[in-house]
């Protein structure tokens, strides 16, 4: 009797450490983001590289970049909050506003490449599915050469699309891509917000 309390006694000591540490391996941060961004008009939280800055330029968009004087600076991640029509906006689906982001872009540069371009589940606020689109650009701007990875992601809601951008000098582009395909892993939609 003692020795069959004794061995349920170690598979339950067993089975809590492997599903503590399956809990926290399920949490880890990739690479260093170590920051957390959340403001509750934003509708979102994500994480960023510790060493990194934040700027806000206007009301919907947030800008990451890496400290100045460095490579890191010229690469950065930017996420901006569209309307769609149900809120204002003048896109009627996430597939409007790529194709007005892609006149934008050859509009600005007519020699202007896009690829890579697909669609890829999402969970939206409270865990809803969605289909974010996602393309890749290059182009030149005042004769330098960038490239650009670009998701959209609509609110369960259809009120609002986040836009993320990695942005990149094409020479630095593979320096962080990584860091910006992580940062895309942390973020969350949250509720309370269009």
């Amino acid at each position: 009797m003692q020795r069959r309390r004794m061995a349920v006694l170690i598979g339950v000591v067993i089975g809590v450490v492997f599903m503590a540490s399956a809990a926290l391996s399920a949490d880890k941060v990739p690479g260093n983001l170590t920051n957390m961004f959340y403001e509750k008009w934003a509708g979102y939280e994500i994480r960023y590289p510790s060493g990194w800055g934040v700027d806000k330029p206007d009301r919907v968009t947030v800008l990451f970049a890496g400290p100045r004087g460095t490579d890191d600076y010229y690469t950065t991640v930017t996420v901006q909050n569209v309307a769609s029509a149900k809120y204002g906006g003048t896109h009627q689906n996430e597939g409007s506003l790529v194709s007005d982001l892609k006149r934008q872009f050859t509009k600005n540069d007519p020699g202007t490449q896009f690829f890579n371009e697909k669609t890829f589940p999402f969970a939206s606020e409270g865990g809803t599915p969605v289909n974010a689109i996602t393309f890749g650009v290059t182009y030149t701007l005042q004769g330098d050469k960038f490239q650009q990875w670009a998701v959209i992601i609509p609110r369960a809601s259809d009120q609002v699309y986040h836009v993320f951008f990695y942005t990149s000098p094409a020479r630095l582009y593979e320096r962080n891509i990584k860091t910006a395909y992580d940062m895309l892993q942390t973020l969350r939609l949250v509720k309370g917000s269009k």
